[in-house]
Formats: structure tokens, C-alpha cells, sequence
């Protein structure tokens, strides 16, 4: 039997391309964090200023 791996298929709740390149674009050009990142992104609990610091830190 071939090993099978714990990685998820799919992503239900995982953040949207688009908003994810809007928050790394938005990043780099002002330098701001987290909170107003998020609050800069203009979608109501997407992504919820805790997620935002995943983003950024999984592209840098």
C-alpha cells in the first residue's frame, strides 16, 4: 500500500487568491499592519485581522 499523506486535499476556508495579492500589494507599498491591513482590504471578516500576519508571513 503506497503511503498516503495528512495534507488536506482542499481548502474550504483558506483565503482568496485575489485578497491575498491585495494584501501582499498593500504591504509592500505602505508598510502597514495587520489591523489596517485588513481593515484596508474593505471585506468584512475576510480576512479577520488574525489571519493577516499568516499571509504576509507565508510570502516573505
Amino acid at each position: 500500500m503506497p503511503p498516503s499523506t495528512c495534507r488536506p486535499h482542499r481548502q474550504p476556508h483558506r483565503t482568496p487568491a485575489a485578497i491575498e495579492a491585495q494584501v501582499l500589494r498593500l504591504r509592500r507599498e505602505h508598510r502597514i499592519g495587520p489591523l489596517r491591513l485588513a481593515a484596508r482590504t474593505g471585506i468584512s471578516g475576510q480576512p479577520p485581522a488574525s489571519r493577516v500576519p499568516n499571509l504576509t508571513g507565508r510570502y516573505t
